[in-house]
């Protein structure tokens, strides 16, 4: 290749005097120059090589740099003051190069090409000097660098007030969970109020989808979902004072089946509330008026005046015959009296009186039975009296059995009145017979 003293042959002699020196190669036919080699890379303008030098571009100093009018872009100086370091030209202005000493890594386009490894330092998300706000590796409790004592030996995202987690689609953002420095969580809402706040619903399940249990509102009520429970919804309790969750050995104490049955302390209850043991309520209401009846047969009744005349209690030839009660003694055509004690629930309402029986004695004394309550039930009235009398009477004889019915209305008052059923028979005679009573009453609630 033959060199022409052209101006940049011209500048390139001192160089032509260190080549005395140093090889120098060129190959015309790329227009690539080589110092130290006789082979440069084709794509190099100046492919300069070497084991033992380096390359030295101009030095300047700050006032230097600056009073270089338009600088070409990709112009390289050297910084000797103020700012130390490489300076280049882009746009007409100089831009530093800098350092990873004193300005860290540098991404340029903000896109890693490998992981980054932090090793075991945290990223601040704030200032260098901000320690309450980064993301870190902390190791177990005995590790050097743990997060309160606690076995955690992964990643830990905190702040000083608390922090978010959220999504953004299409620009759209949305808060999935957030935490406070009070140790709150939430979850869909901002500003927990209690250790665990949930807006919306609450749902465990199985790897099979159905077998769940869910928590929801609708607004006015509070629904507790268990789906694919064959076998119920069961309340367990274990009263261990060690172990963890599943640890102690809990006891069922109330199971719901899918047929609406409740049982307490049985698992597969009969009844729409079935207790195994002893129930207690301050109080009970059915939730609509049942009519009960009170019935008393001719044994549960004794003689008003046993001196002048006995009950006689008669009882039939064939097996199963009923008993049947007439007067002996007395005076035919004269009334004799049986009584009965009478005991009700308290604040039933007595809703009719009957009476079976046979009139046919001929006289008019017919078969009778009156309910009374009476007033006082202790010594704080000196007068006895009826507050309350109905009756039911055989109004024809005949000498088949009759039962008579009679409707009435009253308010049972056990802790006011005493309660008895009188029936009237004719004395001495045969031809009244008395089968028995009862008295109709319906309850809200049972006694």
């Amino acid at each position: 290749m033959i060199l022409h003293a052209t101006p940049f042959f011209r500048s390139l002699r001192p160089l032509l005097l260190v080549g005395a020196l140093l090889p120098l190669a060129a190959q015309a036919q790329t227009g690539s120059v080589g110092i130290g080699t006789a082979s440069p890379d084709s794509k190099a303008a100046l492919d300069i090589r070497s084991t033992d030098k380096g390359l030295l571009i101009p030095r300047l100093d700050s006032t230097q740099r600056v009073a270089i009018s338009t600088p070409p872009d990709g112009l390289m100086v050297f910084q000797t003051d103020g700012r130390k370091g490489f300076w280049y030209a882009l746009g007409g202005s100089w831009l530093y190069l800098p350092n990873k000493t004193q300005s860290g890594d540098n991404l340029g386009n903000h896109t890693a090409t490998e992981a980054l490894n932090l090793n075991d330092n945290e990223l601040r998300l704030r200032a260098r000097t901000d320690t309450s706000h980064g993301l870190g590796w902390y190791g177990n409790s005995s590790s050097v660098k743990n997060w309160l004592g606690l076995n955690v030996d992964g990643p830990v995202l905190y702040g000083n007030g608390g922090g978010v987690l959220g999504t953004v689609t299409s620009g759209g953002r949305q808060l999935a969970l957030a935490w406070t420095n009070a140790g709150r969580v939430s979850i869909g809402q901002a500003g927990p109020a209690l250790p665990l706040d949930v807006r919306g619903q609450i749902g465990l399940r199985t790897n099979s989808a159905w077998d769940h249990l869910y928590f929801s509102h609708d607004g006015t009520s509070a629904f507790v979902n268990a789906g694919g429970a064959e076998g119920g919804l069961a309340l367990r309790i274990g009263t261990g004072a060690v172990g963890s969750y599943g640890d102690q050995t809990y006891t069922e104490v109330v199971r719901v089946k899918s047929n609406g049955r409740v049982g307490i302390n049985t698992n597969d209850p009969q009844q729409a509330l079935d207790v195994s043991g002893t129930a207690r309520a301050t109080d009970f209401a059915y939730n609509a008026t049942q009519t009960r009846y009170l019935s008393l047969g001719s044994g549960a009744f004794v003689s008003s005046a046993p001196q002048a005349y006995s009950a006689n209690i008669t009882i039939g030839s064939a097996t199963g015959s009923p008993l049947m009660i007439n007067i002996l003694g007395g005076t035919s055509g004269q009334p004799a009296y049986l009584v009965a004690p009478v005991q009700l629930p308290q604040g039933a309402v007595i809703t009719s009186i009957s009476i079976t029986a046979i009139d046919n004695d001929g006289v008019n004394i017919a078969p009778q039975a009156l309910l009374t309550a009476i007033y006082p039930v202790d010594n704080s009235n000196s007068t006895i009296g009826v507050v309350y009398a109905d009756q039911a009477v055989l109004t024809t004889e005949d000498p088949d059995w009759q039962t008579i019915t009679k409707v009435t209305s009253h308010t049972v008052r056990n802790d006011l009145y005493l309660y008895n059923l009188r029936i009237r028979l004719n004395q001495n005679n045969a031809g009244t017979l008395f089968l028995g009573a009862r008295i109709g009453y319906t309850v809200a609630q049972p006694d």
